[in-house]
C-alpha cells in the first residue's frame, strides 16, 4: 500500500476552525452555532467523512505526488492570492504541520493546471423550516471538483490553455485565417483551434469526471441527479477577450452535451443532469438556449433558470430512495473545502458554509469533506483512477 505521508499530525475538527480568523459557518447572531455544532455532530461519523477521490481518464501517474502536496500543504483561503488576514498561520502549523512557505500555490503554473482531481461523497442536511413546511434531516452527495479558471491572465490554466497557444506577431508570422484570431493593436495571435480544443478536452475531463463519481456505489435502480451551476463560466472567463469568451461558453456546452452522451450509452449509469443558470443575463441568449434545447430534446436533462430554479442549492430531489441528489462544487485544489466559508459568497462559500445565509435550506456537512478527517485519501491506492 503507498502512503507517501503517514505522520501528518491528528486534526479535529476545532483545528479546522481554528485556522481561520472568522466564523467559519454563518451564523444569524452572536449565540447561533446551530450549523457550527450540526457538523461536528458528525465529524467522527465515517459515513459522512468517508469520501473517495477519483482522478480522470487521462491522468499519468507521474503526477501523483502534485495531487499528494495538493491534498497535504492546501491553505484554508486563497483568492487567487494570499487572503493572510482571513487565516491563523500558527494554528495552521500547530495542527496540520506545515507553514505557508510550503503550500501549494508555490507550485508552478503547469504544476497546478496538472493537479485535477474530484473529491466526492455523502453530506447530511440539516432538518429546517417549521409546521407543514419542516423538512427533516437528510443525505445527499456533493462533488468537489476545479473547472478551467480563465478569470485573469495570472492563472495557471490560462498558462497552459491559452498562452500555450498563443505566438508573438511579427512580420514572419503567417497570413491570419479562420484559424487564428487577432486583438487589434496587441502583437499576439491566438491559435483558436488550438485553445478550442485544449479547452473542451478540459471540460470533458471535467464532467466525465463528475458523472464518474456521482455514479459510483450507487444501489441497483437507482439514478444520480446530478445538479450544478454552469462551471467555469462567469468570473471563470473574465480574463478572456469577449469574442474568445463567448466561443468557450458555447464548447462548455459542446463537452458537456458530449460527455452525458457518453455516459448514458452506457445503460449501467442511470443519471440526470440539472444545470442552474442562475443570472441568464450574465450570457449570450443562444447559449442559454443551447441548453434549453438540450433538456427539450433530452429526458436526462433539465434546465433551471432565475433566482428561484436556477439556485444550484435549491430544489434538489429527497424523499426518494430511487434517487442519489448529488450537488457538484466548484471547489479548489489549492484551499481547504469550502474555501472563504461564511466569507465566500460563490457557490462553494454557500454550499459549505451557508455564506450570507442565503440557502439555509442546504446547510449541510460537507465541510468534513476535507482531507485530515479523511485519512485515507492520503492513500494514493484508494484513489480512484479511470481506466483507459
Amino acid at each position: 500500500m503507498t502512503t507517501a505521508q503517514t505522520s501528518t499530525p491528528k486534526t479535529t475538527f476545532q483545528d479546522y476552525l481554528n485556522a481561520y480568523t472568522y466564523p467559519v459557518f454563518h451564523h444569524k447572531g452572536a449565540d447561533d452555532t446551530s450549523h457550527r455544532d450540526f457538523v461536528a455532530e458528525y465529524s467522527a461519523n465515517p459515513y459522512y467523512t468517508g469520501t473517495k477521490l477519483f482522478l480522470p481518464r487521462g491522468h499519468n501517474p507521474t503526477n501523483d505526488p502534485l495531487v499528494l502536496t495538493s491534498l497535504l500543504h492546501q491553505k484554508p483561503v486563497y483568492w487567487g492570492q494570499d487572503k493572510d488576514e482571513l487565516v491563523n498561520w500558527e494554528a495552521v502549523e500547530r495542527a496540520f504541520g506545515y507553514t505557508k512557505a510550503v503550500t501549494n500555490s508555490h507550485l508552478t503554473t503547469q504544476q497546478v493546471s496538472e493537479t485535477r482531481y474530484a473529491v466526492a461523497g455523502p453530506m447530511r442536511i440539516m432538518a429546517h423550516g417549521e409546521g407543514d413546511d419542516h423538512v427533516p434531516e437528510w443525505d445527499a452527495h456533493a462533488v468537489h471538483i476545479w473547472a478551467p479558471n480563465l478569470e485573469s491572465t495570472q492563472t495557471a490554466d490560462y498558462d497552459s490553455i491559452i498562452n500555450m497557444n498563443t505566438i508573438l506577431f511579427d512580420e514572419m508570422t503567417p497570413d491570419i485565417d479562420d484559424t487564428l484570431w487577432a486583438i487589434a493593436g496587441v502583437k499576439h495571435v491566438y491559435d483558436l483551434k488550438a485553445i478550442n480544443q485544449a479547452y473542451y478536452d478540459r471540460f470533458y475531463e471535467m464532467w466525465e469526471l463528475i458523472f464518474h463519481s456521482s455514479t459510483d456505489g450507487l444501489a441497483a435502480g437507482q439514478t444520480a441527479w446530478v445538479q450544478s451551476a454552469l462551471l467555469g463560466a462567469g468570473c471563470f472567463l473574465k480574463g478572456c477577450p469577449e469574442v474568445l469568451r463567448n466561443q468557450l461558453l458555447k464548447t462548455q456546452y459542446q463537452a458537456v452535451h458530449d460527455a452525458l452522451q457518453a455516459q448514458l450509452a452506457n445503460p449501467e449509469r442511470k443519471i440526470h443532469l440539472k444545470m442552474c443558470i442562475y443570472t441568464p443575463q450574465d450570457f449570450p441568449d443562444e447559449v442559454v438556449q443551447l441548453y434549453s434545447d438540450l433538456a427539450s430534446s433530452c429526458d436526462h436533462v433539465s434546465v433551471g433558470v432565475g433566482r428561484a430554479e436556477g439556485n444550484v442549492l435549491a430544489n434538489l430531489p429527497r424523499g426518494d430512495d430511487s434517487i442519489r441528489a448529488v450537488v457538484v462544487n466548484a471547489g479548489d485544489p489549492l484551499s481547504f473545502i469550502g474555501n472563504g466559508q461564511s466569507k465566500d459568497f460563490t457557490v462553494e462559500g454557500f454550499l459549505v458554509a451557508n455564506a450570507g445565509g442565503f440557502n439555509p435550506q442546504l446547510r449541510n456537512t460537507s465541510f468534513l469533506h476535507n482531507t485530515r478527517f479523511n485519512p485515507h485519501l492520503l492513500v494514493s491506492d484508494n484513489w480512484v483512477r479511470m481506466s483507459a
